[in-house]
C-alpha cells in the first residue's frame, strides 16, 4: 500500500536570483528538471516568471477529495505496491511573502496561478506530473500588460482556494497525463470541460465512461466525441484526411488552417487530433490565436496579380493558434508551418477537428466564408443597378481599388440587432426614426437565432482601424449554392453595406427573396468582438 507523505506549508520568496529550474523543480519534482515529464512544470514556472512572480505558497493537497480520488485510482492500476505519494499545491503570487503570514492581505489580483503536482511510486524512480493547473492568460509583468496580438477566447473566471481562503482568476485549466491511468485524450477533454463548465471530470470517471482499461486500449475519436456530448457539449467533427496530400512538396494546409483559425476567431472551442493511423496518437485543445497585422504575405504576394478573386480572408493574418499540450505545457503557439508534414514519415499529421458548436449550427465557418466571398461581388452588382446605395465608401467598395477582406465569426441575432443600434450611435445617429425602427423590427423577425457573419472590410481599415464597412449574414443551418450570376444563394439571410441594409423575406407561397432599403450608416464601424474579449491588435 502506498504511504501518503504530507507536505509542510511554506511561503517562499522567489525573485531572482532564485531559479525555478534548479531550486523549485529540483525540490518538488521527482527526478529533477531534466526528467522526461518535467516540461509542463518548467513551462508553468517560466510563465509565472514572465508575469512577475515574487513568491509562492506551498501547501499539502492530500486532503482534497478530488486529489485523494485521483491517487486512489492511480494506486489501484499501478503495478507497484509500495512507495510514497505526495501532492504539492503551489500558488504563484506577485506579492512578497509576509512576515505575519496573513493571507487576508492577499487579493485575487496578486494571484498568477495555482499548480498541483502529484508524485507517486514508479520504476526506476518516483514519477511526478501536473495533476492540474489554473493559470491566468499570459501577460507581461505584475501590471498585467496585455499581449496585444494574443486572442485567447476559450477562458473563464475560475475559483480556487489557498489555505481554504477563496480566490478567483480569469484564465484556463491545464492538466498533464500521468502515463498510467490517463493519456492526452483525458487531458484534452478535462481541459475543455473544466474551462467551460467549471468542474473537471476525474480520470476515473472518464475511464468508467469510456470502459477504458489503462495502458491496454487506445482512445479513438468516437470516444472523444461521446465524452464531450456526455458533458453537455455539441461536438461537430471535420475529417481532414481526405484533404491532405501527404508529401512535402504538394502539401497545402490552407484548408485546415482556415477551418482552425475561423473556429478560433468565432470563440468556438475545438480539439485537434493528430495521428498516423486509426487510433488517435495525440490530441490538443485549441483555445485562441495570435493576430499579426504586420504579416506581409496576405497582400504582398497578391499585390501585382490581376484577374483573381476580389475578396480574401482575414485568417491570412492569423499566424499562430494558441493551444495546450499536456506533455509540454499551456499557452503554446502552433504556427501554420507546424502543420506541414516533414521528411520524417512518423511525424503526426492533422486527422480530425472536433469543434464545439451551438445547437443547429450545421455549416462550418470555412463553408460560410467561401459562400460569402463568392456572394459579395454578385450582391454589389445587383445593388449598384438600383438607386439605393450612395456615398464615398460605397463607391470605393464598388470600384475594387483594393482586395476586400472577409472576416467570419458566429453571431447571435440579439447581439447583431444590438450592434446595429450601437453602430448607428458610433456614426452620430442618435435614436431611430419610424422607418428605421420598422426596418429593425422586420430584420429581427426574419433572421434566425444564430448566423455566420462575414464582415466586409478593406486591408487598411481592417488592420489599422479594426473596422468594417458591412457584413453578410449566412444561414448556419444549411448552405445552398447557385451558379446563376443573377441569383443569390438562399443561405444569404441578410446584409449591410454602406448606406444600404437588406434582409430575407418569406412569401405566402414559401418562396423567399432579399429586400433592400437605404440605411443611414455610410462609413466604417468597429468589427465584432466577443463580449468577454477586449484585446487589441
Amino acid at each position: 500500500m502506498w504511504t501518503r507523505r504530507s507536505t509542510a506549508p511554506d511561503w517562499v520568496g522567489c525573485r531572482q536570483p532564485y531559479t525555478f529550474y534548479h531550486e523549485f523543480i529540483a525540490t518538488y519534482w521527482a527526478g529533477g528538471p531534466s526528467e522526461a515529464f518535467a516540461a509542463p512544470i518548467h513551462r508553468l514556472c517560466s510563465l509565472a516568471r514572465k508575469m512577475g512572480v515574487a513568491s509562492f505558497i506551498i501547501e499539502d493537497g492530500l486532503s482534497r477529495p478530488d486529489i485523494a480520488s485521483e491517487i486512489d485510482h492511480l494506486e489501484f492500476h499501478s503495478e507497484i505496491d509500495e512507495g510514497d505519494v505526495k501532492a504539492h499545491v503551489i500558488s504563484f503570487l506577485t506579492c512578497e511573502p509576509r512576515e505575519d503570514d496573513d493571507l487576508s492581505k492577499i487579493s485575487s489580483d496578486d494571484l498568477i496561478g495555482q499548480v498541483c503536482i502529484i508524485t507517486f511510486p514508479g520504476e526506476p524512480q518516483s514519477t511526478s506530473y501536473v495533476y492540474e493547473a489554473l493559470f491566468r492568460l499570459p501577460c507581461i509583468g505584475p501590471e498585467r500588460d496585455e499581449l496585444l496580438n494574443n486572442h485567447i477566447l476559450i477562458a473563464s473566471e475560475m475559483e480556487l482556494a489557498i489555505r481554504q481562503r477563496p480566490y478567483k482568476l480569469f484564465g484556463t485549466y491545464f492538466c498533464q497525463q500521468n502515463g498510467v491511468t490517463s493519456i492526452c485524450a483525458h487531458s484534452a477533454v478535462r481541459t475543455l470541460v473544466r474551462t467551460l463548465r467549471g468542474t473537471a471530470p476525474s480520470t476515473a470517471e472518464l475511464n468508467s465512461f469510456w470502459s477504458y482499461y489503462p495502458a491496454a486500449l487506445p482512445v479513438h475519436t468516437d470516444k472523444l466525441i461521446s465524452a464531450l456530448e456526455h458533458y453537455g457539449f455539441r461536438p461537430v467533427s471535420y475529417d481532414l484526411t481526405e484533404k491532405i496530400v501527404q508529401t512535402v512538396s504538394d502539401y497545402r494546409p490552407d484548408n485546415i488552417w482556415g477551418l482552425l483559425t475561423l473556429l478560433a476567431d468565432s470563440a468556438s472551442p475545438c480539439l485537434l487530433a493528430l495521428s498516423e493511423g486509426e487510433p488517435v496518437d495525440h490530441v490538443v485543445p485549441i483555445l485562441g490565436y495570435t493576430f499579426n497585422s504586420d504579416e506581409w504575405h496576405p497582400l504582398g504576394t497578391r499585390l501585382h496579380k490581376h484577374g483573381e478573386e476580389n475578396n480574401t480572408s482575414s485568417h491570412l493574418w492569423i499566424d499562430h493558434l494558441i493551444m495546450h499540450d499536456d506533455m509540454l505545457g499551456p499557452y503554446y503557439s502552433l504556427s501554420r508551418a507546424g502543420l506541414i508534414s516533414g521528411q520524417n514519415k512518423k511525424q503526426l499529421i492533422p486527422k480530425l477537428v472536433i469543434a464545439i458548436l451551438p445547437d443547429r449550427v450545421e455549416v462550418s465557418p470555412a463553408s460560410a466564408e467561401m459562400l460569402g466571398r463568392e456572394t459579395l461581388d454578385r450582391l454589389l452588382k445587383k445593388i449598384s443597378l438600383a438607386p439605393i446605395a450612395q456615398g464615398r465608401w460605397w463607391d470605393y467598395l464598388l470600384k475594387k481599388v483594393e482586395r476586400r477582406v472577409i472576416r467570419t465569426t458566429l453571431v447571435d441575432k440579439a447581439d447583431y440587432i444590438a450592434s446595429l443600434g450601437e453602430d448607428l450611435r458610433f456614426q452620430g445617429v442618435d435614436g431611430h426614426d419610424e422607418d428605421q425602427h420598422s426596418i429593425l423590427e422586420e430584420i429581427e423577425a426574419s433572421l434566425p437565432d444564430r448566423m455566420w457573419m462575414c464582415e466586409i472590410s478593406l486591408p487598411n481599415l481592417f488592420l489599422a482601424n479594426r473596422a468594417k464597412l458591412g457584413e453578410l449574414l449566412i444561414d448556419a443551418e444549411r448552405l445552398t449554392e447557385t451558379e446563376d450570376e443573377d441569383q443569390l444563394s438562399e443561405s444569404l439571410m441578410g446584409f449591410r453595406l454602406p448606406s444600404v441594409i437588406g434582409w430575407r423575406t418569406v412569401e405566402d407561397d414559401g418562396t423567399s427573396d432579399l429586400y433592400a432599403s437605404s440605411w443611414p450608416m455610410t462609413g466604417h464601424v468597429p468589427i465584432h468582438t466577443p463580449h468577454h474579449h477586449d484585446n487589441r491588435w
